[in-house]
């Protein structure tokens, strides 16, 4: 249960933080007046965050991406998948911090970054733990084998149910009746044999 529970933790903080930053590159960083414009009424321009850090967007479908796959990896793939969220993580918060020197406003990009290192944790977690995590196909494979692993179905033979080794019915020999063959019944002799039989001096019923 707790592998279950780690890899559910894992999935949904990566992907919730990668949403985040995707969220975050879309939001508006800093405002800018237009000079030379006058006597027209000052018009500001908001720049976001994608113009800051083109990369933003990009690293949180990534990011999003891997969290998909953990679900459906094991193994020596998964804590590939884990190195990678490390490294999207890592870069997502160089991406959201390094534009602060040219004038945005903090909130957004310290949001970013710190859902970067959520993105961070996740893949760190990932290596170190994935590899006791169950995997999305494990759910499909174990009926099947269980099908075909139950005692008492191997092939078609069951037991107590051979078909030559039946109480009484070993090939076509019955008691009482081997083969064809029976004890032979005496004939009864007819009367003018048995007038016969007396005149010859001979007991008929002997």
């Amino acid at each position: 249960m707790r592998s279950r529970q780690g890899l559910a933790i894992t999935v949904l903080g990566c992907a919730v933080a990668s949403a985040l930053v995707i969220f975050a590159a879309s939001r508006v960083w800093s405002e800018e007046l237009p000079s030379g414009l006058l006597p027209l009424p000052p018009v500001t321009t908001g720049r976001t965050g994608s113009s800051f850090a083109p990369w933003l967007s990009p690293l949180g479908v990534v990011g999003l991406a891997s969290a998909g796959a953990l679900l459906a990896t094991r193994g020596l793939a998964r804590r590939a998948i884990g190195v990678l969220m490390a490294v999207v993580g890592a870069a997502v918060m160089i991406a959201a911090l390094l534009p602060l020197g040219s004038g945005p406003r903090p909130l957004w990009p310290v949001v970013a970054a710190v859902a970067g290192a959520v993105v961070v944790a996740a893949g760190v977690a990932t290596v170190w733990a994935g590899g006791a995590w169950p995997a999305m196909g494990a759910r499909y494979e174990l009926p099947g084998r269980a099908r075909e692993e139950r005692p008492g179905r191997a092939g078609d033979e069951r037991p107590g149910r051979a078909r030559d080794e039946r109480p009484g019915n070993a090939g076509d020999e019955r008691p009482g009746r081997a083969g064809d063959e029976r004890p032979a019944e005496p004939k009864s002799a007819t009367q003018a044999e048995m007038w016969d039989a007396l005149d010859r001096g001979e007991d008929p019923t002997g």
